[in-house]
């Protein structure tokens, strides 16, 4: 676009240059060729009295001065006599002498200026000023010259202006070409600088408000979603607990395959729906965990599991997607149900400080081989512990997730999170 622009203020400035340094020219060359013959013809009016009035003397005087100073050539002829330049007999210059006729125009060489005089005595005589062609166009190069020169200054000038037109609008125009790169690689949340002329201003505005629709669209979306997920995880908790009344094993162990492949889904689905979380993104660890457990403890009530949640701390931060926290804590508590039977106590409690955060839950269950539990296998060999949502969590904030015997005397998962082991440090009392 930079380079089109510049293409048609050129074409412009060209076409305005030319529409007057064409016509300047032209009335620069007719002023050199009427200087010229005014000149011829002032010489020749002022001889012409001298020589009706027969002075010779004073007419060679003057017709050899002309020549000396002037650039033009001044011939008299009075009967068979020829004063000043070399005589030349023209066309006009014979008809002054033969027609008593004077005449001016173009010659060879040059231009002329013929003055037919009759003296007092019926002599006839003629005065001929020679112009040459040089003095026809004196001046006429320069003219020339300085109006190509301001031609030149003029296109020039169209060029710096067309060039920093061409900035004011190519700016706006990439930066939207790249928002819409963006946009295409599923980037929504841009926001393009508002700038340039007004179409483009405008323009910019409309995408920064569908930018911003379109992210808001997405964000009550992936809230959904996984909102959804999340709840799923109730009806599939309760399906697994339901596995252990099926008689046939075959049948059981295919219905907990479809479980497991089902609860795998789940977590993928909460993976997808979850933003992709910015480099200062954080979550307040008492709140949501407390959050989490209140949803869990419906599903205890209904199997008469006693439960608690302490919090040991007012708040724990740690630098993590709150959704991503949510999933790793439905994870957790969603093992107490499907590892252990109904009835069975469990507690979960957040702690926090200086050094990190620690997220603990325990049951009073029959427990796990650790071993097992860190190849993410149950004791019953068929769901698994699923623990790998927590893992990757501890593994982006730093720190690390053991399995061991509960104080309940179950099994019991502790989660710290130590930032500071990846350059982070936590804000926790």
């Amino acid at each position: 676009m930079r380079r089109e622009l510049i293409a048609v203020f050129i074409a412009m400035a060209v076409m305005i240059t030319a529409a007057f340094v064409i016509p300047l020219g032209l009335a620069a060359r007719a002023g050199a060729r009427d200087r010229g013959f005014d000149q011829a013809r002032a010489d020749a009016a002022t001889l012409g009295p001298l020589l009706a009035a027969g002075d010779l003397d004073a007419l060679r005087r003057e017709v050899e001065q002309r020549n000396e100073l002037g650039p033009l050539e001044v011939t008299v002829v009075r009967g068979t006599e020829a004063l000043g330049a070399p005589l030349e007999l023209t066309p006009r210059l014979e008809s002054a002498l033969r027609d008593r006729r004077s005449a001016e125009g173009d010659t060879a060489g040059g231009g002329e200026v013929v003055r037919a005089v009759v003296s007092g005595d019926g002599t006839v005589g003629a005065v001929r000023v020679f112009i040459p062609g040089a003095e026809l166009h004196r001046g006429v190069l320069r003219s020339l010259a300085m109006l190509s020169l301001v031609g030149a200054v003029l296109v020039a000038v169209a060029v710096a202006v067309a060039d920093r037109l061409a900035a004011r609008l190519r700016a706006p125009v990439l930066d939207l070409a790249s928002a819409a790169a963006r946009v295409g690689a599923g980037e929504t949340a841009i926001e393009v600088p508002v700038g340039g002329p007004r179409e483009l201003a405008a323009t910019a505005t409309a995408f920064n408000s569908m930018s911003a629709q379109v992210t808001a669209m997405m964000e009550r979306e992936r809230a959904m979603v996984g909102e959804l997920a999340h709840r799923l995880r109730t009806p599939l908790t309760r399906l697994r607990l339901d596995l252990d009344r099926v008689a046939d094993p075959e049948v059981a162990a295919a219905l907990a395959a479809d479980v497991a492949a089902l609860s795998g889904e789940l977590d993928q689905l909460i993976r997808r729906a979850r933003p992709r979380s910015e480099p200062d993104a954080a979550t307040e660890l008492v709140t949501v965990a407390g959050d989490r457990f209140e949803f869990w403890a419906a599903l205890a009530a209904d199997e008469d599991r006693a439960c608690t949640f302490d919090a040991l701390v007012d708040t724990a931060v740690i630098p993590a997607d709150p959704e991503e926290v949510a999933a790793a804590v439905d994870v957790l508590l969603e093992n107490v149900f499907a590892h252990t039977e109904p009835a069975t106590a469990f507690r979960m409690w957040v702690d926090g400080g200086a050094w990190g955060a620690e997220l603990v839950v325990e049951d009073a269950g029959p427990g796990f081989d650790p071993a097992m539990a860190a190849a993410g296998v149950s004791g019953a060999g068929s769901t698994g512990l699923g623990l790998s949502i927590v893992q990757r969590l501890v593994d982006e904030v730093g720190g690390s997730l053991t399995v061991d015997r509960s104080t309940l005397g179950g099994a019991r998962i502790r989660v710290l999170f130590e930032p500071e082991l990846r350059g982070v440090v936590l804000s926790a009392p």
